[in-house]
């Protein structure tokens, strides 16, 4: 009998302790940090995910300025173009000064043809006064704030959770304030990632293009233009001296000496 009694608490005792291993407890879901919790999730998935090659986000815009023989034909080339690529007009006006009539045109096109795009729609323009491409990569800021949209999403979800088990009226109004700030938050990012999202998708292209009214006006114009561009000249060539400056202080210093040298003989004569 007591050897059957020893039996049967070693098994209770060993079941136990098998039991206590298998199922930790908490006294109370509050007790759980959030942070630690997001933590060990965020671990668990770096850990598991294999490394992705991101595509690189960039932001292309042109400004375009070329002066055209017929306004309509090239409006209506440029509207051709953009339909034919699938992207739109966003804004167009159209203005008369004393000089010149004038068509703005704002295009936005899907980036991945912006290069064929501009090209088809600037082919024959001999002269661009105005020809700016800039690019900017948002790659970077991109991944920043998809990886905090992740982290407010995952702790929103967390205070959910709190929040069906919490019991108290303090407690519940807590969380429902910290959820609502989480919450505009989240939306606020998610509306800047669409916009980058959209503004990567569609590059904008801004075209001014315009006729010279009269004779004389164009004539004017030409004359202004090669005012410019003999201003541009000089400026080059001073960059240039400003680079060869050893070369013409040693040329100057040679001729300077050769006149010295001239009037000395001279003189002993």
């Amino acid at each position: 009998m007591k050897v059957l009694t020893l039996v049967l608490l070693a098994l209770v005792l060993i079941v136990g302790t098998a039991c206590q291993k298998s199922s930790p407890t908490y006294s109370s879901a509050d007790e759980i940090p959030v942070t630690e919790s997001l933590e060990m999730s965020a671990d668990m998935t770096d850990g598991s995910q294999a490394p992705v090659e991101i595509e690189r986000m960039l932001i292309k815009t042109g400004q375009i300025e070329f002066e055209t023989e017929d306004r309509t034909i090239t409006r209506n080339r440029i509207l051709e173009l953009t339909k034919k690529n699938k992207g739109y007009v966003s804004y167009e006006n159209d203005r008369k000064s004393t000089s010149r009539l004038t068509t703005n045109l704002s295009i936005r096109i899907p980036t991945a043809v912006f290069d064929s795009f501009l090209a088809e729609a600037t082919k024959g323009v001999d002269h661009f006064d105005r020809k700016q491409i800039d690019i900017k990569d948002i790659t970077e800021e991109f991944l920043d704030i998809e990886a905090r949209l992740k982290t407010k999403k995952e702790l929103e979800a967390r205070y959910l959770e709190l929040l069906q088990k919490a019991t108290k009226v303090t407690e519940i109004l807590e969380i429902e304030r910290e959820i609502g700030t989480l919450r505009a938050d989240i939306e606020s990012i998610e509306g800047r990632m669409k916009y980058l999202q959209n503004q990567s998708s569609f590059s904008t292209i801004d075209f001014e293009f315009y006729k010279i009214i009269s004779e004389h006006n164009r004539f004017g114009n030409k004359l202004s233009r090669g005012f410019k561009n003999g201003w541009d000249n000089l400026i080059w060539v001073f960059i240039y001296l400003i680079n060869i400056w050893p070369f013409v202080l040693i040329f100057v210093a040679i001729i300077i000496f050769w006149r010295r040298r001239r009037q000395n003989k001279n003189g002993n004569k």
